[in-house]
């Protein structure tokens, strides 16, 4: 007899969702986002994760968890969008649902999405909306996720991202047609995927927050950002090419995009800036002026 969910719905064999989580050196946050996704109710699901790499406290965590919907998986360090690969290829059910191991499932996320996609049968993946929090000493904050497919449709044509990864649902038909992720992308692997998969008015997006997403400060670090924005631009110019070859970057594009990149990161040290000034102020500002 496998686990019930919180309401007491039994948990047979047939899942109808498959939650992929992928973890790399994440075992501070993982039991939290494995528990968010096995407490979800009133859905029959299985949570697979999918070790990236040896890690003992991330096994430990994991260990003291007994319900038989959660499944291990441990591959080595084979790198997320492997992990991603092997996370929905190992999955039972016909949908997937991603969720990064630092992040939270807000209650109900599953049960909205699933309904959505049972309802539109003529839309691959569903996103939702996120709600960001960390140790930045501010409310959690939101980013406004495009939620219509011709919006959507708009995002992806000016190469950006229209869906948040730790938010999506999708049918497995999605990752089949793609061939899965590709290893040879190492950021933006979602996007890539979205593109390389994408059909005109099959995504959509929820208005709710469904993910409570987990970040360490404000802004990314400039090294971050420039290798996310070096990938993007790769991964577009491939989309546009229709050139289905892994993904090479020459010593040119890096030269160039570290440019652009500089330009950028002028204007956003000094957003940074004009936040942490802002954020003082109010901090020490008077209760009654407040």
């Amino acid at each position: 007899m496998r686990a019930t969910d919180p309401e007491g719905t039994a948990v047979g064999d047939d899942p109808e969702v498959s939650v992929v989580i992928t973890a790399y050196e994440a075992s501070s946050t993982l039991r939290r986002a494995v528990l968010s996704s096995l407490n979800q109710s009133r859905v029959r699901q299985e949570v697979i994760v999918v070790l990236d790499g040896h890690d003992p406290r991330a096994e430990a965590e994991l260990q003291g968890i007994a319900d038989g919907r959660l499944r291990i998986i441990r591959p080595g360090r084979i790198g997320r969008s492997q992990s991603l690969n092997v996370g929905y290829r190992n999955a039972e059910a016909d949908i997937i649902a991603i969720l990064d191991a630092d992040d939270e499932m807000v209650e109900g996320r599953l049960r909205r999405q699933l309904d959505f996609l049972r309802a539109r049968p003529d839309i691959d993946a569903v996103g939702g909306q996120l709600e960001q929090f960390g140790p930045w000493g501010a409310e959690p904050w939101r980013f406004r996720w495009p939620t219509e497919p011709d919006e959507i449709d708009r995002w992806l044509t000016r190469g950006r991202m229209p869906l948040a990864h730790p938010a999506i649902m999708m049918r497995k038909t999605l990752l089949q047609r793609a061939g899965g992720y590709d290893p040879s992308v190492k950021r933006v692997e979602d996007l890539d995927l979205i593109l390389r998969s994408w059909r005109p008015r099959t995504l959509a997006s929820l208005n709710d927050v469904v993910t409570r997403y987990r970040v360490t400060s404000r802004f990314p670090s400039i090294s971050y950002w420039r290798r996310e924005q070096l990938y993007r631009r790769l991964v577009v110019r491939r989309s546009r090419t229709a050139v289905d070859q892994p993904l090479r970057m020459s010593r040119g594009d890096v030269m160039l995009f570290g440019l652009l990149d500089s330009i950028q990161w002028f204007a956003h040290g000094l957003l940074h800036n004009i936040d942490r000034h802002m954020h003082r102020r109010t901090k020490n500002r008077p209760k009654e002026q407040q």
